[in-house]
């Protein structure tokens, strides 16, 4: 028998060529137009267990040395926007999927893909671009000792997210906190899902969803500096929903950081085990370990792949509502920094990108989303 290719959670068929992911039975085929040709148009179909749906994607190797480019549009796959379950399942798969075709991962090359459409802040914009690049630079045998995270399926039976919308503030501080609990002997944050979210408003702007259930507000201002050259800042945001709470960074360069994070929390004790931290290599961390308050490295965590999903998708529909032009948050003038050090940022200046994340189940740290203009 034929052992077939695999790369994290993807197996690869070549009659067909098709990409499953083994532990879900998600596929994607392709029905016709493959051959080695530069550049194709193929026709390919996706399927599960409840659901089957035509694809059209487009591949360029012409000039692409060290990869290629794989285009999809939702303009060629749906007439009218379809629900908003319907696409999400799809979008999940076929994001992962196509990031990892098999002559970009298997042969460890770079590789980039560019969707058109879908749905945000619950709307259906047939014009949004999304380009990834996920790619790794590590061949399959390399990553075999990689964790591969339980996977996710999206629901066909959830109702559309509400949309995110954007309150003010007269003048903006450069810290808000959120409200929560560290008790002993665990020292683990929690914020009961029954609390009221608060702690943050009239502090700071700040993007609630229309169901109050997840918010979204710049933490912390941090003062940094480029090399010892140029001044610039750090600003640090508070993301808490229905399940979890924590705090992440953005940077000028790398823009949205969800990899690590601080103060990683639980709004249900004990906690699901899908939203359990990892190590830095993607393992899961039980949801009742301590957390000992006199590590300096305690507050620090890592997210899992369903929480990362989660936070991206949400990230994805709420950025946008920032207002524009952007607030300004600033130090005040009397205090001391370092020199070459910033003070100033400006409230979802550093949202372009996303960086790191999961492909195949596995951690990546060369993840990057970026939205591109309409």
């Amino acid at each position: 028998m034929l052992t077939m290719k695999r790369y994290g959670w993807f197996e690869y068929g070549e009659t067909p060529i098709e990409i499953t992911n083994y532990l879900t039975g998600q596929r994607l085929a392709v029905i016709s137009g493959y051959s080695l040709t530069p550049n194709l148009d193929l026709k390919c179909v996706y399927s599960d267990a409840e659901l089957q749906q035509p694809v059209h994607i487009s591949i360029f190797r012409e000039n692409c040395s060290s990869g290629g480019r794989i285009e999809m549009d939702y303009g060629d796959v749906f007439s009218v926007p379809p629900a908003y379950s319907h696409w999400r399942r799809l979008d999940d798969f076929l994001l992962d999927a196509l990031s990892c075709w098999p002559e970009f991962v298997l042969n460890a090359l770079w590789g980039s893909l560019i969707i058109t459409g879908g749905w945000r802040s619950g709307c259906w914009e047939p014009k949004l671009k999304r380009l990834f690049l996920a790619g790794k630079s590590k061949t399959p045998e390399q990553l075999k000792n990689y964790p591969i995270a339980e996977p996710y399926v999206y629901p066909l039976d959830k109702t559309t997210p509400g949309r995110w919308r954007y309150s003010d503030v007269e003048l903006p501080a450069v810290k808000a906190e959120l409200m929560f609990e560290r008790d002993a002997p665990l020292f683990i944050p929690y914020l009961s899902a029954k609390a009221p979210i608060c702690g943050f408003q009239g502090s700071v702007p700040f993007l609630e969803r229309e169901d109050k259930g997840a918010y979204l507000f710049p933490a912390k201002l941090e003062p940094a500096s480029d090399r010892g050259e140029d001044p610039m800042t750090y600003l640090w945001y508070t993301y808490v929903d229905e399940n979890v709470f924590f705090t992440f960074r953005t940077t000028p360069w790398q823009n949205v950081e969800l990899f690590y994070c601080k103060d990683y929390g639980f709004r249900r004790f004990p906690p699901e085990k899908e939203f359990w931290v990892t190590d830095a290599m993607g393992n899961l961390i039980p949801g009742n370990t301590p957390r000992n308050p006199e590590n300096i490295h305690a507050r620090s965590s890592y997210l899992s792949y369903r929480a990362w999903l989660q936070v991206m998708t949400s990230i994805n529909d709420a950025w946008p509502m920032w207002r524009n032009p952007p607030r300004k948050m600033e130090i005040d003038a009397s205090v001391i920094l370092r020199k070459y050090y910033g003070r100033t940022a400006y409230v979802g200046e550093y949202g372009s990108a996303i960086r790191y994340g999961f492909s195949a189940g596995m951690r990546n740290t060369d993840f990057r989303l970026q939205f591109k203009n309409k």
